[in-house]
């Protein structure tokens, strides 16, 4: 009995170190690079997606310093802030995630219509490597910065 458990306890241990993994944490996507794009900056919370919880979204979590034109809504109506901009990333492996799609704020905002791309993640330390693609074309290279969430104070 012994000969059989050792490599059934291998094989749930080798699964459990394959499983994919989501990114997290909270990062801020630094200004827009669209010429007439809000100035503010956003900050993002990366999470399991709801549909797939072995991929990672993102969602707007926080606008710092916003345009007074700037507005609370997108083209489509959706709110801003709890807005999931990017959606179905998949874990790689060695900080790599793929296959996801990114609504481009800054220019759904600019052009008056929701515009979205593929998006490549390639997690570096303490910061995101994010790249906007159309097809195998990634034009678009960002880099967004891990931010400490802020705790709001109790009564807010």
């Amino acid at each position: 009995m012994r000969a059989i458990s050792f490599p059934v306890s291998c094989i749930f241990l080798l699964m459990a170190s394959v499983q994919a993994k989501t990114i997290d944490g909270i990062y801020n996507t630094g200004a827009s690079q669209e010429e007439d794009g809000p100035s503010g900056t956003l900050d993002v919370e990366f999470h399991p997606c709801a549909d797939d919880e072995e991929r990672s979204c993102g969602t707007i979590v926080r606008v710092n310093n916003p345009t007074p034109n700037s507005g609370d809504t997108l083209p489509d109506g959706s709110p801003i802030i709890g807005f999931t901009m990017i959606t179905g990333l998949k874990d790689k492996g060695d900080g790599e995630y793929r296959g996801g799609k990114i609504n481009a704020i800054d220019e759904s905002l600019s052009k008056d219509e929701m515009i979205w791309y593929g998006v490549k993640i390639d997690q570096e330390d303490e910061q995101l490597k994010v790249k906007g693609c159309l097809g195998f074309i990634c034009p678009k290279t960002m880099y967004w910065k891990k931010v400490n969430p802020v705790v709001e104070a109790a009564g807010e």
